[in-house]
């Protein structure tokens, strides 16, 4: 076979596989959704994002959502997408996790019967955030932020109507830049859903535990991540919360969230886990 033979083959097969691509979404568009307020806007939620991308050429990710939206348009519902789903840019993942933990707070706060359709809206974004984040294309960063300013326009509406509504017990993560101890704005979300969850009802103290990537020096991290339980302290103390029942506890690298190898800089593992204990 010679060379323009090969390449008339491969390009008959490319059309092939893409002639494959995309047939989701038309049966997506002929499903009547049923079941509960949140998983049928869920499911309409999907269908506009899978329609979206098949406007766009991008089958695959149309496929996905129409996938998720017959999920949703059958009553069950997908969970958020974890940021491992998704080829993330590195400097990304830290943001998009808070923004997860954040979702699935206030979804498993009965979010989904309270304000069902902010929080099908709220997950939809947060996942079409993840899939153009995951493009990252230059001349589409336009995309990222409506995404991204749809997920958190429905978050502050979803977090007004449950103002005072405690959430369910559990843990909370706050996430950092590499070698920094500073509290992001996006992670002073997460400590603003801590102090309502902890105001709402009783407590007996908040544990804030530090943690850091394998990147550097073990003894350097473990002082790292003792600053960053501080910082966290610091914040909910100046939301209100009494310094006297925060108590900090410094891990270092010896409890990654991701393993990895030595002298790796991993974003998941740069956080604080933050316990509100009864």
């Amino acid at each position: 076979m010679n060379q323009l033979s090969r390449i008339a083959v491969a390009g008959l097969a490319v059309v092939s596989v893409a002639g494959c691509a995309g047939l989701q979404y038309g049966k997506a568009q002929k499903m009547t959704p049923q079941g509960s307020a949140f998983a049928t806007a869920l499911s309409a939620d999907y269908l506009a994002l899978s329609k979206a991308e098949y406007g766009e050429g991008d089958y695959r990710d149309s496929d996905t959502f129409a996938v998720r939206s017959m999920a949703a348009g059958n009553n069950n519902p997908p969970a958020p997408e974890e940021t491992s789903a998704r080829n993330l840019p590195s400097e990304k993942v830290g943001e998009l996790s808070a923004a997860r933990n954040r979702l699935v707070t206030a979804l498993d706060a009965s979010a989904r019967t309270k304000i069902p359709d902010e929080a099908a809206r709220a997950q939809a974004m947060y996942e079409c955030w993840m899939q153009e984040q995951e493009e990252n294309w230059p001349f589409q960063q336009d995309h990222i932020a409506a995404c991204r300013d749809g997920f958190k326009d429905a978050m502050a509406k979803i977090e007004a109507a449950m103002a005072g509504v405690p959430a369910a017990p559990g843990s909370y993560l706050v996430f950092f830049d590499w070698d920094k101890a500073n509290v992001t704005s996006e992670a002073m979300d997460i400590l603003k859903t801590v102090t309502d969850t902890a105001k709402s009802g009783s407590y007996k103290t908040i544990m804030a535990t530090g943690h850091t990537d394998t990147s550097g020096p073990a003894d350097y991290n473990m002082g790292l991540s003792e600053r960053r339980a501080k910082a966290v302290r610091a914040a909910l103390a100046k939301m209100g919360i009494d310094q006297n029942q925060i108590d900090t506890a410094a891990k270092g690298e010896t409890e990654p969230l991701v393993k990895t190898g030595d002298g790796v800089r991993e974003p998941q593992n740069r956080r604080v886990e933050i316990a509100i204990e009864q």
